[in-house]
Parts: structure tokens; sequence; C-alpha cells
């Protein structure tokens, strides 16, 4: 094929005609007919291609309704960047994917998921909508002076002042001031005013939360509508309406209702921390003025531990345990340990009420049994079993140095309640421990087996005849 030196012009001759042509450098011109163009059309051009451009940077029609940019395969070995836009299967990816553009396994994916469409970051991220935004637009508010970087999925979110750094948020209606926080859930309020000292190195997780005050760090929630207030750190708290404040090193496993320090009381007590609890509306250390409670436990309901080292487990029991060497522990239903005033001699040490409705007052005492009270005696350390003991109404322990008491009746009242057995201790005005039997010595005198079985002396019973001690053995 001869080559033209010439360029091609078209000239309008009439609006319904026109012919193109060349003009050669001579100035000469020459008209091509019909012939000449359908020869030129058809003809195979041959040579190379030449000019200008940079490679892989134009996008390209990979299909009728896919634009692809080419792979580079420079930037990482091993990888190939792309970037594409599918109408087939109205998608956009980026990232590094296989030279043969089917799977992206590095970078964004936007794809239609049902009725909305899902942002997939590879590897291990996926966001799914769930409601409309056109219905609800995700208004996700930053502060102003707002410094750091956050991470939001979901909906009305407010994060962070000045202070605030490295905040994430997933879930809705949050508001969030404080560095290193992560909220996972609905209705998050964390440190809600502007300009307070930041929440630390936190994670909340539920729903319906709510924490404010400073220096809160490592908090973990989960559930509905627990707070954290004051300068709270180091604390787990889960299930619904549990509160913390001011506490230090605590947790509070599930529940509803719990309470760990005061909260709306007008005296906040003092060095509140390193509890442990759970279970329905239990309180630790909220009384007010009621200062020096650390490390106790409580799980049940609607039990109340103030002091050091105490602990509750069971329904309706009240612990004041000594702030000065605690270990104070009531078992079971509505046992009492202490009282509400912060003085020390109502807080006893080392008290345990195990059963329903023991009322321990003394140091080094032990109850375990029912309606058991204290009673006075000349040594106030003893084990006391049974039930309703006699309070020195029937037989007076006043004097006596006593180690052990045995409560025996099923009545309440003051003049009918008994003790069976007490144990007096060895001491340095008795040579030896002795044993009592009231009960036996006061009411058991009988002349004969017959009047003792008579007057209700039980089988293998004892009872005296003056003073000489007898055994029912006549069945």
């Amino acid at each position: 094929m001869a080559r033209i030196n010439a360029y091609p012009f078209i000239t309008t001759i009439a609006d319904s005609d026109a012919w193109i042509g060349t003009k050669a450098s001579d100035g000469a011109t020459k008209q091509f007919t019909a012939a000449d163009v359908a020869a030129y059309v058809n003809s195979t051009i041959t040579g190379p291609v030449t000019g200008s451009g940079t490679v892989d940077t134009i996008a390209v029609f990979k299909t009728a309704k896919e634009l692809y940019t080419p792979a580079n395969t420079t930037a990482i070995t091993g990888k190939s960047f792309v970037q594409k836009i599918s109408q087939t299967n109205a998608t956009i990816e980026l990232g590094a994917t296989d030279t043969t553009f089917t799977t992206l396994t590095e970078g964004v994916k936007i794809y239609p998921n049902t009725t909305h469409y899902t942002t997939r970051v590879l590897p291990w991220l996926e966001v799914l909508p769930y409601e409309n935004p056109a219905a609800a637009g995700f208004d996700n508010t930053y502060d102003a002076n707002f410094a750091g970087a956050s991470f939001i999925v979901g909906k009305n979110n407010t994060v962070g002042d000045a202070t605030s750094k490295n905040l994430s948020i997933l879930g809705n209606n949050s508001t969030v001031r404080g560095d290193y926080s992560l909220v996972i859930g609905t209705a998050h309020t964390i440190n809600a005013a502007a300009g307070v000292a930041p929440i630390t190195d936190s994670l909340i997780v539920g729903t319906s939360h709510t924490t404010t005050g400073t220096n809160t760090r490592s908090v973990i929630l989960g559930g509905s509508a627990c707070q954290l207030n004051g300068p709270t750190q180091n604390c787990f708290v889960s299930g619904s309406g549990n509160k913390v404040f001011e506490n230090n090193n605590s947790f509070i496993a599930g529940g509803t209702g719990n309470d760990i320090g005061v909260t709306g009381l007008t005296t906040s007590q003092s060095n509140s921390n390193n509890f442990i609890g759970g279970g329905f509306q239990n309180k630790i250390g909220n009384v007010v003025g009621s200062t020096g409670n650390t490390s106790s436990f409580i799980l049940g309901r609607s039990n109340s531990v103030q002091g050091t080292v105490g602990g509750a487990i069971g329904a309706g029991n009240i612990v004041f345990s000594s702030t000065n060497g605690g270990n104070s522990i009531a078992i079971g239903n509505l046992n009492i340990i202490g009282n509400s005033t912060d003085a020390s001699a109502s807080r006893p040490r080392n008290a345990i009420a195990i059963g329903t409705q023991n009322n321990i007052q003394t140091e080094y005492t032990i109850q375990i049994g029912r309606g058991l009270d204290d009673v006075a005696t000349a040594g106030g350390e003893y084990v006391l079993v049974g039930r309703n003991n006699d309070q020195n109404t029937d037989y007076s322990l006043a004097a006596l140095d006593v180690s052990f008491i045995v409560g025996a009746s099923d009545q309440g009242a003051p003049n009918a309640r008994r003790n069976a057995i007490v144990v007096t201790n060895k001491n340095a005005t008795t040579n030896e421990s002795n044993i009592i039997l009231p009960g036996v010595g006061k009411y058991r005198n009988y002349a004969s087996e017959a009047l003792a079985i008579a007057g209700g002396v039980p089988l293998y019973g004892l009872y005296r005849n003056g003073d000489d001690i007898k055994i029912r053995i006549t069945p």
C-alpha cells in the first residue's frame, strides 16, 4: 500500500453533499471517490503503533459492563492491584487480587446484600447496615477539637473532645469522650460533658449504659442500663442496672440492680475497692459515712456488705465487717453481722453466720442454725449452734467463760428459749472445761423412770433423780 504524503480534510459543498480530499505539500488537492474510501477502510494497516503514555493507568472494559484498571504487579511481589466497577454484579472493588481479577483478597469491596449494600474490608471486617439510611440518616458528629483516630459504625454518634484519641464505636446513639475506648451496642453515654477528664483504656459492651466522672480505666460493661461513676478503674460490670461508684478493681458478674459504692447519696465513702458481686439488688459499701470498704464479695439477692474482707451469700444478709481485720461472712437468709454505725465496736472481726435469721454483734463468734442471737458471757468468744438459744433469761451465762452453746427451742419468746448444752473453757480460775445441761438440771428431776417417761423424757434421754444423772432405757 502506497504512503500518502498529505493530510485529509472535509469540505461541505451543500447541506446534502460533502466530499473527502487530501491536500499535498505542494498545495494540490485530490478528491477520493467512494471506491477509494471503501478500499482504505477495509485495508489492513501494518506496522507498529506508536505514541506516548503510562502503562496500566487507563481503565479498560473487560466485558460490556465491567470497567477495570489493569493489574499492577510491581508494587508488592506476588500481589496485583486492581480497581473494578461491575455493572453486572453491582459491585465496587479496590485492592489486591490475582492476575485474573477473579478474587479480591485484600482491600475494600462494596456489594449488594438483600436490601442494602455491604461494605467488606478484607480479610477481616464486614459492615452490614441494619436500617434504611434513606429513612434515618447516619449523622455521626465529631467535636471541632477532636484529636485522634476513630472507627465508627452506626447512627447518631458523637466522638470526643480535645483530649480524645483512638476511639471506636459500633452501635446506635452513642456519645464518647475519652482515650482508647471501644463502645459496642446501643445508646451509650461515656463521659457526656465536654472538657471533663477522659475515661481511658475502656471497653463498653451492651446497651443503654452510662459512665461519668474521671479516670475510668479497663471498664467492661455488658447488658443494659449499667453505670460507672467517679474515679473508677479496672472494673468488669455485666447484667442490667448494675452501678459502680468510686471503685477500683471490682467485678460484677451478671444480675440486676447491684450497687458497688454510694450512688445518689450526699456523703460518699472512700477506698471501696477489690469487690466481686452478682445476683439481684445486692449492695457493697453503699452506706453514707461507711469508710474503708475493700476486698469483699456478695452473691445472691438483696444482700448488703460493708467493711473489709466481708462477704454474703444468699438473700437478705447484712454484714458490717470490721475495717481492722475484717473476715465477717454471712451465708443463708436474713443473717445480720454488726450494725450500720461506723464505730469499730459495731463491726465484728472474724464473725460467721450460717443459716437463717442469726444475729452476731460479737467478735470471734460463729453461729450455725436458725434464730440464734448473741448472749453475754464472761469470755465473749464462742460457737453457737441450734435454734432460738436462751439469752440469759432461763439460765445465765454472764459469769461463765463459754466455748460452745447449743440452742434448743422452737419457740421465739424470750422466756421460752432454751439451751440444751453449754461447754465452758478451761481458764485461769477453773482447771478444766465443763459441760452444763441447763434443761436437765432445771426441769428434768424425776424419782423414777416411769415418772420421767410421764414427764416427756424421750427414749435414751437424760434426766436426774436429785444429784444422780439417769438415762431412760425403757421404750
